[in-house]
């Protein structure tokens, strides 16, 4: 499908357009798309922009200069068709009027698409692009968009999906740069006391189990950093048992503090922002380093290799972002894995090895083995 029509807030620059953008994907998803969000508040100055979202990402929204308001969703009972829940999001969009209506999620789903089409707004528009549902459903929301933009079929990345999607919104030509982060909080984010001076932080999970690399390699490689550097690991409520497990494997020299679920997302910005270097899996924490300018060796497996990690290397300075995997020939399987499971990882990420990783910390803090 092609677009319907033309925006026709397009060239609003100076007329006051009031917006509402609706994402319901995760963290690292909105992080892709916040370098995008600050040149659409460029492009739309004088508009009343809000956003409804995952609330899992309302505290680090609100603290941007981006939106006017952020709304939250609770997603697990959007997913679950709490009917209850449902009525009341359902009932608060249709209190309010919008000039536009906004998806800009590359990948839409049923949620999102079903939030659109209850919204009372002038025009609706979207990305006609990834669906996660058969193609039925895509084609039955279609209906509810004023506007589906094209993107591109090529195999790009998030970030420049999410650029073509802004240009194409916009009708303008717009600079491809990414965001520091630092430079759109609109107020100082939380200071955390206590921590050593100089720290290495670690997050030993993703938003996928199987996309994780062993506990026992990051265990290995912990142990080692241990003997040079005090180790920050950061990361979410469900991982801190293996913080816990690794903790209590370990008898460093310098001291492992644990963080793992006990930071707001606001409070692990902070801690990531005064580490010397981050090394994580494909994780929301991965992409948050990258906007902090925070040096980082990512452990990638090749189910979407190029779709969220590399970045455009024209995007960020050299040296600051090192992708460690290990190329197969079946990669950009969209995770349908064809081998089994090594250790609960799939074989991409299982073959990454301890050493590959040492050697790429010992290139970047000069550490002997």
């Amino acid at each position: 499908m092609n677009v319907k029509k033309e925006n026709c807030y397009s060239n609003s620059k100076t007329k006051s357009v009031k917006i509402i953008f609706i994402r319901t994907d995760l963290i690292g998803d909105f992080v892709l798309w916040l370098s995008t969000a600050v040149q659409f508040r460029k492009f739309y100055t004088n508009s009343t922009i809000t956003l409804l979202c995952n609330q899992q990402y309302v505290d680090l929204a609100n603290s941007l200069n981006i939106f006017d308001k952020v709304i939250g969703l609770d997603i697990k009972k959007l997913r679950s068709f709490d009917s209850k829940y449902w009525l009341k999001i359902i009932s608060a969009l249709r209190k309010n009027t919008y000039d536009l209506a906004i998806s800009s999620m590359v990948t839409r789903n049923i949620i999102v698409d079903t939030l659109i089409s209850f919204t009372h707004a002038k025009q609706k528009i979207g990305i006609n692009a990834h669906y996660n549902r058969p193609m039925f459903m895509k084609r039955f929301f279609d209906c509810y968009y004023d506007i589906l933009i094209e993107l591109s079929n090529k195999p790009l990345t998030e970030l420049e999906f999410n650029h073509i999607f802004l240009e194409k919104l916009t009708n303008e030509s717009v600079k491809f740069e990414l965001v520091n982060l630092f430079d759109i909080f609109k107020l100082p984010i939380p200071k955390i006391n206590g921590l050593p001076t100089k720290y290495i932080t670690i997050n030993l999970a993703s938003s996928v189990s199987q996309k994780n690399w062993q506990l026992k390699k990051f265990i290995a490689v912990t142990e080692k950093l241990s003997l040079d550097y005090s180790i920050v690991i950061l990361g979410a409520e469900n991982e801190r048992s293996l913080a816990t497990r690794l903790i209590n494997t370990i008898n460093p020299k310098n001291p492992i503090i644990d963080m793992a679920g006990k930071t707001t997302l606001l409070e692990s910005i902070s801690i990531l922002n005064k580490s010397l270097l981050f090394i994580g899996n494909d994780s929301a924490l991965a992409h948050l380093a990258t906007l902090l300018r925070v040096k980082s060796i990512i452990i990638l497996g090749g189910g979407q290799f190029g779709r969220f990690f590399p970045y455009p290397p024209e995007l960020i300075q050299s040296g600051l972002q090192h992708i460690l995997y290990d190329k197969m020939d079946c990669y950009n399987c969209n995770w349908k894995c064809k081998y089994p499971l090594v250790n609960g990882s799939w074989k991409c990420i299982a073959e990454i090895s301890i050493e590959q990783v040492l050697d790429k910390i010992t290139k970047i803090l000069g550490l002997s083995h």
